[in-house]
Parts: C-alpha cells; structure tokens; sequence
C-alpha cells in the first residue's frame, strides 16, 4: 500500500512539473488514470485488486509520450485530417452504437429520476424504497425506460428497473415477463435471479420461485427480508409463510451438502 501510494503521488508530481510538455496521447492516458483512481476509490475495488496491472498501462503510456516530439507533432490536436477524422469516428460510432448508446441513455435517465424520486423519501427503517415504490408517481419516469426497450428488448437494467415497480404494485405477472426477457441477456445477473424469485414467489408458482433462489447465495437472508419487508407489511402473511418455507428449504439442503 506505501508503495502504491507512493508511486501515484510520485506520477502526479511528475506530471505537473511537464504540464507543458504533455502530448495529446499522454492528456487521454491522465485522465483514464485518473478516472480509474477515482473509480477505484468511491465505486468498486477493481483497479487496486483483480484488474491492477490494467491501471498501470496508463501510467506508462503518460510517461512515454510526454515531451518527445515525435509524438508530439504526430498527435497536434489541431491537425485539420486529425480533427474531420475524429469528427467521422464519432459520427460512425454514434451510427454503428445506436442499438447501445440510445437504450443506454434513456435507462441512466430512468435509474436517475427514479433514486432521485426514492431517495427524496427515504428514511430507515419506516419509509424503505419499497414502500416508496408502493405510492410514488412514476408516470414521468417510466417512459424513459420504455423506450430503451423498444431500441434493446432484452436491456437488463430497463427491465429490472420496470419490474422493480411493478413487484411493489403486486403485478406479478408484469414483473415476470420483464425479467424473463431480461434472464435472456444475462442468465447470472443476480439482482434478476433475485427478483425472478421474488415474482415467481408472489405468483404463487413456488417451484420456479425455488430454483432461481437456490442460485443466490445468501438466499436464506434475503427470503427473510424480503418475508418481511414485500408481505408482511402488507398483511400478506399467507406470501410471508411461503417465503420463510423456502428458506428452511434451501438452509436444509446445503447443511445436508456439507
């Protein structure tokens, strides 16, 4: 950890007294340490852990590129070709991506509205996002989602969010079909394996429920949770009580592997 620490401060000390010298090669290997630091720090442990090396290349390429000319006059941004090349690139990327970039966009667009809307009432433990769910207004957010899915169908964070809510309108048969086209793109994704349980659980079809819970690992905890938190504060005891024998179900099976 003291070396790696050592060696950012060290790069960036680096970098600040070349400032001047800095191609245009070596500006794009900064910022992608940069975000990669940054991301690394406040999101997820990616770049510090599995994937170390990858934040190293960047660095590299910094360092190679500063301040030799060759590089330097290769890489003038202001090159006329250099800049109606670029501009083409984009031009075909946005083109070649739109089944990519469109439903992208619209469904960051939707997870935005939508926490903003959850978070706005949000406060542990009496007012869950769950509850929020039940009551809130999503007639100007659901839009956003709907039109990712009528460039990508199986988009999974645009299904997931849909069938979030409607899980809390206990429109369960809703929730299965958008998670089912969801399953499609990603048959691991745990957050649908989750949620497929979940609305199987409440449609009353117990054995489909059981084996998409069985694949999550702490599955036990979350049928607990999810016992208490989507049935029991509705008065749905009858749910609560199929939600709590699955538990014991799937709790008995693995001691028995062990």
């Amino acid at each position: 950890m003291i070396s790696f620490v050592w060696l950012v401060i060290a790069f960036y000390v680096w970098v600040w007294k070349r400032r001047n010298q800095l191609s245009v090669p070596a500006i794009g290997a900064l910022i992608a340490t940069t975000t990669m630091l940054c991301h690394d720090l406040i999101d997820v442990s990616l770049y510090s852990t599995v994937w170390l090396p990858l934040m190293f290349v960047p660095i590299g390429l910094t360092v190679a590129s500063t301040g030799h000319p060759k590089v330097r006059r290769s890489y003038n941004i202001w090159n006329r070709q250099r800049v109606i090349g670029t501009f083409i690139a984009i031009i075909l990327g946005l083109v070649l991506g739109r089944n990519l970039i469109i439903p992208a966009w619209y469904t960051n667009l939707g997870s935005i509205s939508q926490t903003r809307l959850e978070l706005s009432q949000y406060k542990f433990p009496d007012k869950l996002v769950e509850y929020t769910r039940r009551n809130a207004n999503y007639s100007k957010i659901e839009p956003y989602f709907r039109k990712a899915l009528a460039v990508d169908p199986a988009n999974v964070s645009a299904n997931q969010r849909l069938a979030m809510i409607k899980l809390e309108h206990e429109d369960y048969a809703g929730a299965v079909k958008l998670l089912e086209t969801a399953y499609t793109r990603d048959s691991k994704d745990p957050t649908t394996l989750q949620m497929l349980g979940v609305a199987y659980l409440g449609g009353g079809r117990l054995d489909e429920a059981y084996t998409f819970w069985s694949q999550l690992p702490d599955a036990p905890e979350k049928l607990e949770s999810d016992a208490w938190i989507r049935f029991e504060t509705r008065g749905d005891k009858a749910r609560a009580y199929q939600a709590r024998k699955l538990k014991a179900k799937i709790m008995a099976e693995r001691k028995i592997k062990q």
